[in-house]
């Protein structure tokens, strides 16, 4: 850099100095603030480090004082509840059980529509071995967190800088109508195999994302079908039939 002006004119060359000494002023400022910062961050955590390994000795000796009594700890910890009380957690943990087998039904009914969408979608557009990819595309859609965008979207971005334009308008078409039909069935389905009225799904699947992000998609479903069993069940009041 310093060689650099001097093939330059002697008022640009002092320019360009001026501009190398801004540039260096720059990159130091930079560096001491990084490294300001990763010290002050390891310091924290190397202070937290010995407080997390005296609670995970605690953790691991608690539950193996634990398991060795169980059948004693729940005895005891019921004996502290009343009747009505016991019952209500028996009537939760069924519930609770019988709701997560549903939604996971629900889910890998889901999975399998987007399967026979894409598979029919990448045959069409002709795409190589599109039953493979199909599956790895339905199997990322049924995670939490990721869905079909998750391999759709860089598929379609590394066509188009290939310039396969055809190839990813078709990728992007396929992406919209999944999508469509997806938002469409979800509240449905889920509802069908919960035993939720769609309107119920899609109103606490919003809710929940609204409280919770992606979480509380996942989960307010879940909630909202133990809730619902249990005024059912008569164990809490809700609403009037």
């Amino acid at each position: 850099m310093n060689d650099f002006p001097i093939n330059f004119p002697i008022d640009f060359q002092l320019e360009l100095s001026d501009f190398q000494g801004d540039i260096l002023s720059a990159i130091q400022s930079a560096i001491l603030n990084l490294s300001e910062k990763g010290i002050s961050i390891i310091t924290k955590a190397s202070n937290k480090i010995p407080s997390f390994f005296i609670s995970l000795a605690f953790t691991i000796m608690l539950s193996f004082f634990i398991s060795m009594q169980y059948d004693n700890v729940i005895k005891f910890i019921k004996n502290q509840l009343s009747p009505e009380t016991d019952k209500l957690l028996k009537d939760i943990k069924v519930i609770f059980f019988d709701t997560v087998l549903k939604y996971i039904k629900a889910y890998f009914i889901l999975m399998i529509i987007t399967f026979i969408e894409i598979s029919i979608g990448l045959v069409i557009i002709g795409a190589e071995s599109p039953i493979a990819v199909a599956s790895g595309i339905a199997i990322f859609d049924a995670l939490p967190f990721f869905g079909t965008g998750a391999v759709m979207i860089p598929w379609i971005i590394f066509e188009l800088i290939q310039g396969n334009l055809t190839f990813a308008m078709g990728l992007l078409i396929l992406y919209g109508i999944v999508t469509f039909i997806r938002n469409i069935i979800e509240p449905k389905v889920v509802g069908d195999q919960l035993g939720l009225n769609p309107i119920v799904t899609l109103m606490v699947i919003y809710i929940g994302f609204k409280l919770f992000g992606v979480i509380g998609m996942i989960f307010m479903p879940i909630i909202a079908q133990i809730i619902l069993a249990l005024h059912k069940n008569g164990n809490i009041k809700l609403y009037k039939q």
